[in-house]
């Protein structure tokens, strides 16, 4: 009878397990992804910048530096007459691990207004790195790594496997 009792919990409490656990750390990092294009979307910077990878927000000079960058770049959108309406984040990339860091690339589409021309669209990515074995996700947008320089200062070493696209010159 205890016999059937633990085997009868064994197959309960594994039907419970819920998915891989690549899986569900893809769901949290979509997620995540989310919550930062939203705020992208919303102009809450703070929120944004809460959810960029922090060695990023340092060299950038700061949480209110960043801020009132996102700031200044919304308006200048909004004075060539792009308005960011919306965010789409696609599934994330295979996940790697160099050292103590977790790497997953996440495509995005942001879709502009155009006063003129209507929707305007572009494609880019958002590299997520945990340093906590998937417990928390910070993001940098892959046009922030466009920069060469700023690149090599802010990503910790990545797995050789993990190809970003090159930066622009």
């Amino acid at each position: 009878m205890v016999r059937s009792i633990c085997l009868l919990m064994t197959v309960v409490t594994s039907s419970f397990a819920g998915p891989p656990q690549q899986d569900s750390q893809s769901a949290v990092v979509k997620r995540k992804a989310q919550e930062f294009s939203q705020a992208l979307v919303k102009g809450e910077y703070g929120k944004v910048v809460e959810l960029t990878y922090p060695k990023f927000v340092k060299e950038s000079g700061g949480r209110d530096k960043v801020i009132a960058s996102l700031e200044m770049e919304r308006k200048r959108q909004k004075d060539d007459g792009l308005t960011l309406v919306s965010a789409t984040v696609g599934k994330p990339g295979e996940f790697l691990t160099q050292g103590e860091n977790t790497f997953v690339m996440v495509k995005t589409t942001h879709a502009f207004m155009h006063t003129a021309d209507g929707k305007v669209g572009g494609q880019t990515y958002l590299l997520g790195i945990s340093s906590d074995q998937g417990e928390t996700w910070r993001f940098i947008q892959g046009t922030q790594l466009n920069n060469r320089d700023l690149r090599a200062r802010v990503l910790p070493k990545l797995p050789p496997k993990l190809k970003l696209p090159a930066p622009k010159e």
